[in-house]
């Protein structure tokens, strides 16, 4: 074989290293260019783009860049700062806001990104002199006047909100943040329509910003237009599928609508995605309280509860769900320690004052009811709970005053109006009654508890087709309520419907046969049917069930002497002439 040539061998080892720095012509040409000022500005040009689209990862890795390029750059600094905003990462966002505004004392939309972190922060007082310096230095920024109008909401001026929200429109009717956030402020006025029509606006200049969706569900959801809530969360869900909120808040939706199994499915599709969401594991515990599951509902409060020691609700929950379970020391033990941790916390002394009125201690009830009152004046609870008190103890114009302080508070306070119609009823003004029940029924979703009570008024007026309307209306939304069927049967009696009457009490003797009043009106329909023997096994049943009830006593009295039973009939009458002494 032949070898080589020596010049051969020595080109094939130098041959690599000979080929290496041909693509340049030394080392120095090998490092990048330094970024130029120029740089800067793409990179922030792009990193708006991302912040405008909601791809924040993206904005914040451009604005570094820009910010290491430029370290000077208040431009750069201001939007960064409003990216940590939109993460709710503050003390980042106050960090570049402030270096933004010691960089450039007149840049306005520093002090505005500056005002809406404050207000974020629950800051309201120390935002409003940012707020008011954007606007000195530019009256016409969109940024400042946005940061203004949703102070001003959080401050409860929603009529000024909706004044800067306008503005801004009115100078750029493209500006899909305006009409959201004045969407806010409308559905804040009650104003179902224009918040509406503004969140669509908003959608329709920017389709797949999920919080717009989101926000026209809240809309619907306040005015109880629940299909309609669900849909926009679910298209909200689509577009942002990480977010556990959406989930959460479609969820509670469904469970508005006692669709109980798809909440659930919400509730832990939140948790996977948000394992320590004190809401979803409160929400899913109400489910299962829903679905007859109360153990695991109670360990899902009690987890809510660890997991946020601040929100409250869950605790409340667990508490109302002990007490309906009858198991009130545990409640009561719960309520303490609450109390304990959160002295000046109303509602919690409301609730302990509720279930000391429940255990028959009155003075405790009213002692605990008071407490809530010197915290919080306008606890129209605890005034209800107070009124519950004092006519428990027969002191019924201290009840009625209470009663009137939370009516004053909450006009549409359903259990406080039939309070105090049931005192003025008792009174004999069922005029005042009706005129009290009237205020929480009309144009309203009343309780069958509510109508049933305004029935017995308008049957005592004398307005008996219009007291069988509300009896219907009530049964409507509780058919397995003996005592509407009791009360539609009296109706009936009046109506000389006796057939009507006597279908009424049979369904309120199925529901519950302990009672005496349905038994009663029983006999006394079969006695004018004239089946008699009927109707005093009827009556000798409602004797049974209550021996001292007066008008039992004296119907029974009356028919033993029409059917000519003497012995029934002295009976009957030691016991009614006994009965009369003792309510004389």
């Amino acid at each position: 074989m032949r070898s080589l040539p020596m010049f051969a061998i020595l080109l094939a080892l130098i041959a690599p290293a000979a080929a290496e720095p041909v693509a340049g012509a030394s080392a120095d040409s090998l490092v990048a260019p330094a970024e130029t000022p120029s740089d800067a500005k793409r990179l922030i040009e792009s990193g708006s783009a991302a912040f405008e689209r909601e791809e924040f990862d993206a904005a914040l890795a451009d604005l570094d860049r820009a910010i290491a390029i430029d370290p000077s750059n208040a431009t750069a600094l201001a939007l960064r700062g409003s990216v940590y905003r939109a993460l709710a990462r503050y003390d980042e966002a106050m960090a570049d806001f402030d270096a933004a505004i010691d960089l450039d004392p007149t840049r306005a939309t520093a002090f505005a990104g500056r005002c809406d972190t404050y207000r974020r922060m629950d800051r309201p007082n120390t935002a409003v002199p940012d707020c008011a310096q954007a606007l000195i230095l530019d009256p016409m920024n969109p940024d400042a006047l946005l940061a203004r109008g949703r102070l001003a909401l959080d401050l409860d001026d929603s009529y000024s909100a909706i004044r800067y929200f306008t503005v801004v429109i009115e100078k750029d009717d493209r500006n899909r943040v305006a009409f959201f956030d004045r969407c806010g402020a409308y559905n804040s006025q009650k104003n179902v329509e224009r918040a509406v029509a503004d969140c669509s606006r908003a959608i329709e200049l920017a389709p797949r910003w999920a919080e717009a969706y989101a926000r026209r569900a809240n809309v619907y959801l306040d005015d109880n237009q629940l299909d309609a809530a669900i849909a926009d969360y679910s298209k909200a869900i689509a577009l942002d599928p990480r977010s556990a909120s959406y989930r959460i808040d479609r969820g509670h939706t469904r469970i508005l609508a006692g669709r109980y199994a798809l909440a659930a499915s919400d509730c832990e599709a939140a948790l996977r995605l948000d394992p320590e969401s004190a809401l979803a594991f409160n929400n899913l515990g109400f489910v299962r309280e829903r679905q007859d599951r109360p153990d695991e509902a109670l360990r899902l409060y009690a987890h809510a509860a660890e997991i946020d020691r601040g929100n409250l609700l869950p605790r409340y929950n667990r508490i109302d769900l002990l007490k309906s379970l009858g198991r009130n020391e545990e409640a009561m033990d719960l309520l303490d320690a609450l109390i304990a941790d959160a002295p000046e916390e109303s509602d919690a002394y409301a609730g302990r004052a509720e279930l000391n009125l429940t255990l028959g201690q009155t003075l405790d009830a009213l002692s605990d009811a008071g407490k809530a009152i010197a915290l919080d004046p306008r606890n129209a609870w605890a005034h209800n709970i107070e009124g519950m008190t004092q006519e428990r103890e027969g002191r019924t114009d201290a009840a009625l005053a209470a009663y009137g302080r939370a009516i004053d508070i909450d006009p549409d306070y359903q259990s406080a109006r039939r309070q105090r119609a049931q005192i003025l009823l008792d009174r004999g003004d069922a005029e005042a009654a009706i005129a009290d029940l009237d205020a929480v029924i009309e144009g309203k979703d009343p309780s069958s508890a509510t109508l049933l009570l305004r029935c017995r008024a308008r049957m005592q007026m004398g307005a008996l087709p219009e007291a069988l309307d509300d009896c219907d209306r009530a049964l409507e939304l509780n058919d397995s309520n003996a005592r509407i069927y009791e009360q539609r049967g009296q109706v009936q009696v009046r109506l000389n419907d006796d057939a009507g009457a006597l279908a009424d009490y049979d369904a309120a003797i199925r529901l519950d046969r302990q009672s005496a009043v349905a038994y009663r009106g029983r006999a006394w329909v079969l006695m004018a049917l004239e089946r008699s023997p009927e109707g005093l096994l009827s009556f000798d049943r409602a004797v049974a069930l209550d021996p001292n009830d007066y008008e039992t006593r004296v119907g029974r009295l009356f028919w033993n002497i029409y059917l000519l039973d003497w012995f029934g009939t002295a009976f009957d009458a030691s016991r009614v002439i006994a009965l009369t002494a003792r309510r004389n």
